[in-house]
């Protein structure tokens, strides 16, 4: 692909290039994400990674990082949202339920940068600050259903929303080495509710 005009602004450029990095990773795995696959991806010279991240270490934990996002992201947004408690978390676990279903490739890169961020600080520090976002509105999220009488008293907000924050990473491994035939992450949501409710029923 020839390289597109030099007078576009360089976030686009950047943004560009995390996106061709993360399509690359999502479809065939941090190995496959060369620089010279990115740029031709991009449409950039091969130069163009190392001008605007430094390194493609660097270009590679931003892609970790959008990926990540792209997952979690609407799922904070949901939660965020004014629509009521029970409401806001159903809906949050329909579209993590349709993202597994419909976007295989997202979810699989998702896995890899998982990986990546036991391996690599940076990619690390991204995902941590996704997960600590989710964590924080989940916790609020947790204390208001509590507020209402929706979850029993015993519940620790901090520890469930990052036990939630585990089934969710923990389903997207499961869904990606078993496949969606064998894995029913619809199931496995409405099961976790199900202990949640019944808890609450035996409180």
């Amino acid at each position: 692909m020839q390289r597109r005009a030099s007078a576009e602004p360089a976030r686009e450029t950047r943004t560009r290039l995390i996106a061709a990095a993360a399509s690359i990773i999502s479809d065939r795995g941090d190995s496959a994400a060369t620089s010279r696959a990115i740029t031709e991806h991009a449409g950039e010279n091969l130069a163009s990674v190392t001008y605007y991240f430094g390194s493609k270490k660097r270009l590679l934990a931003e892609a970790h990082a959008h990926i990540a996002g792209q997952l979690i992201q609407p799922v904070v947004e949901t939660l965020s949202s004014d629509r009521p408690p029970l409401e806001r978390m159903l809906t949050a676990a329909s579209q993590l339920h349709q993202l597994l279903e419909a976007e295989r490739g997202q979810v699989v890169g998702y896995t890899q940068a998982l990986a990546a961020a036991a391996r690599d600080a940076e990619s690390g520090d991204a995902l941590r600050d996704l997960h600590r976002q989710l964590g924080q509105v989940l916790t609020d999220d947790i204390h208001i259903q509590q507020d209402a009488s929706a979850l029993p008293a015993w519940v620790e907000p901090d520890a469930m929303a990052n036990l939630i924050i585990a089934l969710v990473n923990g389903v997207a491994v499961t869904s990606v080495v078993s496949g969606p035939e064998e894995f029913d992450a619809a199931r496995v949501g409405i099961q976790f509710a199900a202990l949640l409710t019944g808890a609450r029923n035996a409180d």
